[in-house]
């Protein structure tokens, strides 16, 4: 079953994208961070070109390297805004002002990516944001990760059926953490 899940949410996302970039003009562009979301969609969408942020550390949200291999793999341009401390506060009105009322922490960094693409005469941008979030997002994805461990410990191995009423069954956690019905999840599977 999940295997069949699999290709019909493909069957969406591959129906999605299509049906979206169908009717851009082009050049347009996306902007790439490097992760899933965003390489996925570029690798169906086929841009002209590729923003992406790069920030002046090394760390575990640092995923430059990652849209280098993307954009070479797929052939694209790329274009690389490079934010600082400095532009942080001389774009943060602006900013501030095109993401009216607003907590996201990237905020000046998505203005510069803009402002960046309007310089190259990009009218239309793509984004694979919003995907992490509708799934539950990477801090959710942890909680499932390291409760889905016990399943996996030698001293709990035959309890399978008590984890799963203890802790609920995978799809069961995962529908908790959106704040869905697990009924709410996966309707393609039901032959809607």
């Amino acid at each position: 079953m999940a295997n069949n899940i699999t290709k019909k949410l493909e069957k969406l996302i591959i129906k999605a994208v299509s049906e979206t970039i169908e009717p851009l003009e082009r050049p347009f562009g996306i902007l790439l961070s490097g992760g899933v979301d965003s390489g996925l969609l570029a690798a169906l969408a086929k841009p002209d070109i590729a923003l992406t942020c790069r920030f002046n550390y090394k760390g575990n949200y640092d995923e430059f390297d990652s849209s280098e291999k993307i954009v070479k793999h797929l052939g694209l341009k790329q274009e690389v805004v490079e934010p600082t401390k400095e532009d942080f506060f001389k774009y943060l009105p602006e900013a501030l002002k095109m993401f009216k009322p607003t907590t996201h922490f990237s905020l000046v960094p998505l203005y510069m990516l803009f402002k960046r693409a309007r310089e190259l005469g990009i009218k239309t941008l793509l984004s694979g944001e919003g995907p992490d979030e509708y799934l539950g997002g990477y801090s959710s994805y942890t909680f499932i990760t390291h409760e889905q461990k016990l399943y996996d410990q030698e001293e709990l191995r035959h309890y399978k059926p008590l984890l799963d009423r203890y802790l609920g069954t995978p799809k069961e956690r995962f529908a908790r953490i959106l704040g869905k019905q697990t009924s709410d999840l996966f309707i393609y599977s039901h032959g809607q």
